[in-house]
């Protein structure tokens, strides 16, 4: 018998993060990937990725990416609350 081989793995693909204002927490599939901004690596797939943005004072932002190729979000938090100057 002949070990069959694999294909090798995808590479990876690259998100870029970013959000307004900056600084906000990002959790991918629940689990916290790191601050904005920030870049994501994950193998890529025929599959979507749901990201969360969390940032004290501001309503939670999601999006969703693509992992079939490299590419770039941006959110844009809404504050909680208008300030009153």
């Amino acid at each position: 018998h002949r070990p069959t081989s694999r294909p090798p793995p995808p590479p990876p693909v690259s998100i870029e993060i970013t959000s307004t204002p900056t600084g906000a927490t990002v959790f991918a599939e629940g689990q916290r990937v790191g601050r904005t901004p920030m870049t994501l690596r994950r193998a890529s797939g025929r599959r979507s990725l749901d990201l969360v943005f969390e940032r004290s004072g501001h309503e939670k932002g999601r999006a969703s990416v693509s992992l079939s190729s490299n590419g770039k979000v941006h959110v844009k938090l809404a504050p909680l609350f208008d300030l009153v100057p």
